[in-house]
């Protein structure tokens, strides 16, 4: 009896043993594959990154690293998903992302590195319950940026001159109203080296005729500093304003003068640095019309003008003058019905002219793009069109050396979408991108930003209170953005 209990004492032991036997440690890795966004991509906003997770035991948590650092970002309950907030990043940036896989036994592994390029986008409405318009719009030393256009929901009058100032996410941060009781309107906006800026646009409220040029200074608050009237007893306007190397301004516009009939001519002013007029310059061309639209002031201390006279069609004309408003050229033998739109001068000495090129008819016009050399021989002309009426209004060149376009992209049904397209330095079309709802959205003005995407200032009538409002797009390099109302 006794040996056989020492015999099932000496079989508990061993099987006691053999329970107490430490098993094999698991040190298999997790694995994890980040399956978007891809690399490379350019994000904004709320970033979903979704990934792939295999383990031979129990994950216990994922982890988003950035940059190197654990962002306070983790999940714990699969499906895994990650939702990255990029709003606090430069625009701009590039990161690196990796996502860490912890499982119960406190085993790690991280993912294979992607690189995401941050861009800060949106869209933003300014505007009343009232027609607003926007014509214009600068990058502000800040960031910001100010915005130019004419308001029937604000003001004193039937329309003001409307001046905005945003930050770099185009949230207000001040407007100022110039007008009386009447129509005023502004066309165009310039920082000065004082940091103010100057306005040109024109007037119904003040001056002596039916309507004045009107040129504004502010400071760099929009507090106006002075203001000063040009004009005779028919309309007169200003559209393109720049500050001189003397500190002066330059005015281009049209004004009406009556010789048996009315009649549009060039208008061209030069001022001192408090608006004072220093003398004036009126071009005409062969027929009634002959309307100055975008001026410069050239290396040699002269002027640029561009401009288009019509009759039964319209034609482009580009002007050059010496430092005192004489003229030294004029081409005009460019393609027959040719507007012009938006100008600028290239780092190579010559200009680039955007506008609308086609019959009168709706469906037969396109926006087009024309290079021109210093003494304004055309070295290359593109069109980019559809089925309706498309134009262009506003180009600059890009720092890669080609250019970006903001304009109007016309359907059938009248209609149209703000247009932004980019191209080489040739010209030819690279992308393009549209922006707008079911009614009449057109790009007025486009700048290339400081992260390498793009501002747009637009007038819409698909959006906001108003029967038109002013439109506020930024863009990444490749024009994306998000919708309106995200």
């Amino acid at each position: 009896m006794r040996t056989k209990s020492i015999g099932i004492l000496i079989c508990y032991i061993f099987f006691v043993m053999s329970c107490d036997e430490p098993k094999e440690a698991d040190t298999t890795l997790p694995e994890i594959v980040i399956t978007a966004p891809q690399d490379g991509s350019i994000v904004s906003g709320i970033v979903t990154i979704t990934y792939n997770l295999t383990d031979n035991g129990s994950v216990e948590k994922v982890e988003l690293w950035v940059d190197g650092s654990y962002t306070g970002i983790m999940d714990s309950d699969a499906p895994y998903a990650m939702d990255w907030d990029t709003e606090m990043y430069e625009s701009g940036s590039t990161h690196t992302i990796r996502i860490r896989s912890i499982d119960i036994r406190g085993n790690y592994s991280d993912s294979a590195p992607i690189t995401l390029i941050v861009f800060q986008t949106f869209q933003k409405i300014f505007g009343g319950s009232e027609a607003d318009y926007c014509r214009s719009i600068q990058l502000t030393p800040d960031g910001g940026y100010i915005l130019l256009g004419s308001t029937d929901s604000f003001g004193n009058g039937s329309s003001d001159v409307w001046l905005i100032k945003t930050d770099s996410k185009g949230n207000e941060e001040w407007s100022q109203t110039f007008g009386g009781s009447n129509r005023d309107l502004g066309f165009s906006v310039q920082l000065t080296t004082d940091g103010g800026y100057i306005i040109i646009g024109s007037t119904k409220s003040f001056g002596d005729g039916h309507e004045d040029s009107w040129l504004i200074k502010t400071d760099s608050n929009g507090n106006e500093e002075w203001n000063r009237t040009f004009g005779g007893g028919y309309l007169d306007r200003g559209y393109s304003v720049q500050q001189t190397a003397d500190g002066g301004y330059i005015i281009i516009g049209p004004t009406v003068l009556f010789e048996d009939t009315y009649v549009i001519k060039a208008w061209l002013i030069k001022t001192d640095s408090e608006g004072n007029e220093e003398w004036n310059r009126i071009f005409s061309g062969s027929y009634q019309d002959f309307s100055g639209r975008f001026v410069l002031q050239t290396a040699d201390s002269g002027y640029i003008i561009t401009g288009e006279e019509f009759s039964s069609i319209y034609n482009l004309f580009v002007i050059k003058t010496n430092a005192q408003g004489n003229e030294e050229w004029r081409k005009v033998d460019y393609p027959e019905r040719s507007r012009s739109g938006g100008f600028q001068q290239t780092s190579d000495g010559g200009y680039i002219i955007c506008g609308s090129y086609g019959l009168a008819e709706y469906d037969d016009i396109d926006a087009w793009l024309m290079k021109i050399d210093s003494q304004g021989n055309e070295a290359w002309i593109q069109n980019f069109g559809g089925p309706g009426y498309d134009y262009s209004e506003s180009v600059h060149q890009t720092t890669d050396g080609g250019y970006i376009m903001t304009g109007s992209y016309g359907f059938e049904d009248y209609t149209s979408d703000v247009w932004l397209i980019k191209t080489d330095s040739e010209g030819n079309q690279e992308w393009t991108q549209t922006f707008g709802g079911r009614s009449t959205d057109d790009g007025r003005s486009v700048q290339q930003t400081r992260d390498g995407g793009y501002i747009i200032a637009a007038s819409t009538h698909s959006y906001g209170n108003g029967s038109s409002n002013l439109l506020l797009i930024k863009t990444d390099s490749e024009g994306n953005t998000v919708s309106y109302g995200e």
